[in-house]
């Protein structure tokens, strides 16, 4: 079973997932503990904006790229890659270029505008993009210990630069952001270096898979900037009815459930893959099987973890974060009530993805958004409490959950008893065994 741990994609995808989370909490706290909440609150928003961005692009190109690699021979998978690449290349100039200008326009016209805006973000677009498309690729070819590499040298130099700052007294919400910069160009230069890009795919360029990419890309960038929004909209209510701190309180609180959301981010990565090839056969019952399989699976894992983190949620803020964030705990123990029904929403839109009906995801990420603004500026408005804000988090996924079983019951049957039976194998080391040697990426003959 250790052989085959070594080289599962399911492992691979955990621990570096894993790798990103333990870096990015450091990294955060450091920064929470050192700069204070009010500059603190700024940082998180910048963070917010650049990933909400980072995840509109992904969301346009990556769902299209992987279901497309899976549904084709090897030839045309890499005329995909090559189309997928440039594209994204254009896209990612023509997003800086707009950033840049806009943002000299306002200048010219007397209004403030952050050098974070009109300077680091439009470059930050461009060297992050060949670390991101590395990420695409290696998602779809189940090369997670790859993605490993990568996460682990851009975690590094963004905790490192923040420790050198913080010694030589230069901290400030400008040099976090020049330290994005640093981390992510190293980071791309590093799989360009190791031929990971492919950037010389670029020259089989295709008008016509391009024009693929874009039908089925509309509907997942839309589901995927609606997934962005659903956890970036809460900070900017916040930050526009509230205040600054406020922000950070709740950007800890969110960072801290990572700790639960993490085996879920790598199986959402390591999963979609293996949806992907049945969804495309149209065999949208073997789809359900494997969403059941999974969720049975997750669940039992993290039912313990999620009690324990309620239960010591004030002092764990309190020893991480100080007292300024004590009113985070409350947060954290709804948000674990939420990452209890996130794996089967997650699971189910990415189900709805692999068997070709993205805009059933899209309509379901969109109605869920609806509700989650609608109830933050109401519970802000009445109560004005961050407690309320999350409770409206717990709602939206249980709404997002029961429409997705409803919409995708009628293809893959989904069933709770064979759930609850699969969580029943999970304990059963042969079954384990199993599943980690048909994740094993060399049985398919890839290195």
């Amino acid at each position: 079973m250790f052989r085959h741990a070594t080289t599962s994609s399911h492992v691979h995808a955990l621990l570096m997932q894993g790798v990103s989370a333990v870096f990015g909490m450091t990294t955060f706290l450091l920064m929470a503990r050192w700069m204070g909440p009010a500059d603190m609150g700024i940082v998180v928003l910048f963070i917010t904006a650049i990933t909400l961005l980072d995840m509109l692009r992904s969301g346009f190109f990556q769902p299209a790229m992987v279901r497309m690699v899976h549904e084709s021979d090897a030839t045309h998978a890499q005329t995909v890659r090559g189309t997928t690449l440039a594209l994204a290349l254009g896209i990612s100039g023509i997003l800086s270029l707009i950033l840049w200008s806009g943002s000299q326009v306002a200048l010219a016209f007397g209004m403030d505008v952050s050098p974070l805006v009109h300077t680091v973000w439009p470059i930050l677009l461009i060297v992050g993009l060949p670390g991101q498309f590395f990420s695409w690729r290696a998602q779809a070819d189940s090369r997670f210990d790859r993605m490993l590499g990568y996460r682990l040298v851009n975690g590094v130099i963004m905790l490192g630069g923040i420790v050198v700052l913080d010694q030589l007294d230069m901290l400030s919400v400008l040099n976090v952001g020049w330290t994005f910069v640093a981390a992510a160009s190293i980071a791309s230069l590093s799989v360009i270096s190791l031929g990971w890009v492919g950037l010389s795919d670029i020259r089989l360029l295709s008008v016509r898979i391009g024009g693929e990419l874009a039908r089925f890309g509309r509907y997942a960038m839309t589901t995927t900037l609606g997934t962005a929004l659903l956890r970036s909209s809460d900070t900017f209510l916040i930050g526009a009815l509230m205040d600054a701190g406020a922000v950070a309180v709740y950007g800890l609180a969110q960072k801290a459930i990572e700790a639960l959301e993490l085996p879920l981010r790598a199986l959402s990565s390591s999963v979609y893959p293996i949806l992907a090839k049945p969804g495309a056969r149209g065999e949208g019952k073997r789809v359900g099987r494997i969403i059941e399989r999974v969720v049975g699976g997750y669940m039992l894992v993290l039912i313990g973890p999620a009690i324990l983190l309620a239960l010591v949620a004030e002092p764990l803020v309190a020893l991480v974060a100080g007292s300024d964030y004590l009113t985070a705990a409350p947060l954290i123990q709804v948000f674990v009530l939420a990452a209890l029904i996130a794996p089967l929403d997650r699971l189910i839109g990415l189900g709805l993805d692999s068997v070709g009906r993205p805009s059933v995801n899209m309509t379901k990420v969109l109605l869920m958004l609806a509700c989650n603004v609608i109830g933050d500026i109401w519970v802000i408005s009445v109560w004005g409490t961050l407690p309320a804000v999350a409770m409206v988090t717990f709602a939206m996924n249980t709404i997002g959950m029961l429409y997705g079983v409803w919409k995708l019951g009628d293809t893959t049957t989904l069933s709770w008893r064979r759930t609850l039976k699969a969580s029943r194998r999970w304990m059963v080391i042969d079954y384990i065994r199993l599943q980690l040697a048909l994740s094993s990426h060399t049985k398919s003959g890839r290195r």
